[in-house]
């Protein structure tokens, strides 16, 4: 589920709309890690608190992430770094349904007798008495993912040299 969100973040970046975002990084974007000797500025982007998925019973449920924006040029209000950056990211995440698809699998659940039912004899010979317990289930669960902006925050590099700042946002999961 996490990295189907980090996909969704990545494709809205590669996409039409990220073409300020990337003006300003260029294909510097980084889900989690950064290579060593990435050139400033870059942002990178990951799941500061995450969701249970396989207790997930509500209808809806949040997870929290956050995008860094790192910058060495000092200035925080020099064109084309930090704030124009900052705003870019906004513009492009604040509020949206990130596209991600289908999210969903097989998994093997217990078989009903209903599901019996539609069952032949001959059918049921070539099962063992496991697969007559236990049947392989297709499921379609979590399409829907919005955000919303919660916070920035700027964050002092030891060093003095680097600007360092996050946007936390709230990307919200919707069952099917």
């Amino acid at each position: 589920m996490i990295d189907d969100i980090a996909k969704g973040i990545k494709d809205r970046i590669d996409g039409t709309l990220g073409a300020t975002l990337r003006g300003y990084i260029s294909d510097r974007y980084y889900y989690n890690t950064v290579p060593s000797g990435t050139a400033f500025p870059f942002v990178t982007y990951s799941s500061i608190a995450d969701v249970d998925f396989s207790t997930f019973t509500e209808e809806i449920d949040y997870t929290h992430w956050q995008f860094s924006v790192w910058d060495n040029e000092l200035d925080p209000m020099s064109s084309g770094h930090l704030k124009d950056i900052t705003k870019a990211i906004r513009a492009l995440f604040d509020g949206v349904v990130l596209v991600v698809g289908v999210i969903g699998g097989t998994r093997y659940v217990s078989r009903t007798y209903d599901s019996l039912d539609t069952l032949t004899y001959d059918d049921m010979d070539l099962l063992t008495y496991d697969e007559l317990d236990l049947m392989l289930e297709t499921y379609n669960e979590y399409t829907n993912f919005g955000t919303i902006y919660m916070s920035q925050r700027d964050i002092p590099q030891q060093d003095n040299e680097i600007l360092h700042r996050t946007l936390e946002y709230e990307i919200y999961i919707q069952k099917n």
